[in-house]
């Protein structure tokens, strides 16, 4: 006998408990399966969580042995990793109370463990024994590292987000495939633990969809604590007495070289997770990299059917997760067609320095607008007091805005880059005009003076150049 919901929702990561949630609050009766007893999906278990907290303990251990050379006093011993994964499972413990099942089933969602697949546009079957039925359902399984096929990897111990928490201790050299946010996260925590960390990846510099000035200020500074092997590919992996070498080969001309290390860690991307979901039975429309083709309401080419989150293969942010979700539910509850917009989204890589995004760069608004259309405006931390006296003076924010002055883009590095320029997002939001933050005032010493001195540029441009100089001298000649 099938038990029949309104909503069923596939997936009890971030996407789907929001989703599952919001809808339960609004009295409609929700089924959250997922394969999982322990509910939060990659960003509680294997992202975001861990990760940041891995981070911050390698932060500690970075700063405790930078700071003590400086001031003469010197450092014994070596860190203790097994002291950073306690705290990392401190911090999941601490928010899977939040994500726990029990919770959910009292704010009455029906949890159920297991393997979901359909068995049409409306059942599902759960672990093959039992069906469910709803009138509308979310896909929310998310998605997984993908290990390239490399010829000798199944010679080597292959890490990737889901399995480097689990280190007893960190190895002595890793080879890391792919210089986007998760690797050289991971890179560079493992790094201030004492691994040798060779970078790896195809591109002729990090972050390659980033702002340009930006990334290439925040390799400067990564290049300092990480081997960086750019424009290359691991081509082969041999097994050696110790370690294992790998074979690198350059992306332009294919010379080759190799790089000794013992451990393989792969961020070379992501993969959907649709393959199980035997979609094909609910006429559900599969990207080919299995990803699933959604409209601005996040419904898929089953109207009824919505998918948020990394399944979707669009912005892999736990926060844009969100957006989807609360998105889906107001949509479900009230029959409304709402969408979600792409260009009030915002995000944070949290290497050291971060680096923060916002709205275009300078090349993709100049696709939309002519160039004397649009106004750059740049600041860094050396005219910042606060980032002087904190010697970080790294920092740089670059902004484009239009002829009046309305945000574009925004695009930052710095310790904590993303807590500064959060205003930045606040200003598209509410559809202000970059002067507006001119008339802020900041307690002194303040890190975000380094936002609010872009707005002053934007004065002085106004105020002090061309024929708007010479018409404010004589209006203050006249009125002084």
């Amino acid at each position: 006998m099938k038990k029949k919901y309104e909503l069923i929702v596939i997936g009890g990561g971030a996407g789907g408990l929001t989703v599952a949630a919001g809808a339960a609050s609004f009295g409609i009766k929700v089924a959250l399966i997922d394969k999982s007893e322990q509910l939060g999906g990659d960003c509680l278990h294997y992202g975001c969580v861990p990760s940041k907290a891995l981070i911050a303990s390698a932060k500690e251990v970075y700063t405790a042995k930078t700071a003590s050379y400086a001031f003469g006093m010197g450092t014994v011993g070596a860190p203790d990793f097994k002291e950073a994964r306690r705290r990392i499972e401190e911090a999941r413990s601490h928010i899977q109370a939040h994500d726990d099942a029990a919770r959910f089933e009292e704010l009455g969602v029906d949890v159920f463990t297991g393997e979901a697949t359909f068995k049409n546009k409306r059942n599902i079957i759960v672990n093959g024994a039992f069906e469910l039925k709803a009138e509308r359902l979310v896909i929310a399984t998310g998605s997984r590292p993908v290990v390239p096929e490399i010829p000798g990897i199944q010679e080597v111990p292959v890490l990737t987000n889901r399995t480097v928490y689990n280190l007893e201790q960190v190895p002595k050299r890793m080879v890391v495939a792919g210089g986007g946010p998760v690797g050289m996260e991971i890179a560079q925590a493992l790094a201030r633990f004492g691994t040798e960390v060779h970078i790896v990846d195809p591109h002729p510099h990090l972050f390659p969809n980033e702002e340009p000035e930006v990334a290439e200020k925040v390799q400067q500074q990564l290049q300092h604590e990480l081997h960086l092997h750019l424009n290359q590919q691991v081509v082969a992996i041999r097994s050696q007495a110790e370690g294992y070498d790998f074979v690198l080969a350059n992306k332009n001309n294919g010379k080759e070289k190799t790089i000794a290390a013992d451990v393989f860690f792969s961020a070379v991307g992501r993969q959907p997770n649709t393959d199980t979901l035997e979609l094909e039975k609910a006429g559900v429309a599969v990207n080919e990299d299995g990803s699933l083709a959604v409209k601005k309401t996040m419904q898929t080419s089953q109207k009824h059917i919505f998918a948020v989150g990394d399944v979707t293969g669009a912005y892999p942010f736990t926060h844009r997760a969100g957006l989807e979700a609360q998105t889906v539910v107001g949509n479900l509850a009230f029959g409304l067609k709402r969408q979600v917009k792409d260009e009030g989204m915002a995000w944070s890589y949290y290497t050291d320095p971060s680096l923060f995004h916002f709205g275009l760069t300078e090349e993709e608004a100049l696709k939309t607008y002519d160039q004397d259309k649009i106004r750059i405006y740049r600041n860094n931390g050396e005219r910042v007091d606060r980032m002087i006296a904190e010697q970080k003076t790294e920092a740089f924010v670059k902004v484009i805005t239009d002829e009046k002055g309305y945000l574009l883009g925004a695009h930052a590095c710095g310790e904590n880059a993303g807590d500064w320029m959060q205003e930045m997002v606040q200003l598209h939001a509410s559809k202000q005009p970059l002067r507006t933050l001119a008339n802020a005032i900041y307690p002194y010493p303040a890190r975000g003076e380094i936002v609010k001195q872009i707005a002053d540029q934007y004065w002085r441009d106004v105020l002090f150049a061309g024929k708007s100089s010479r018409w404010m001298k004589r209006l203050s000649k006249i009125l002084r």
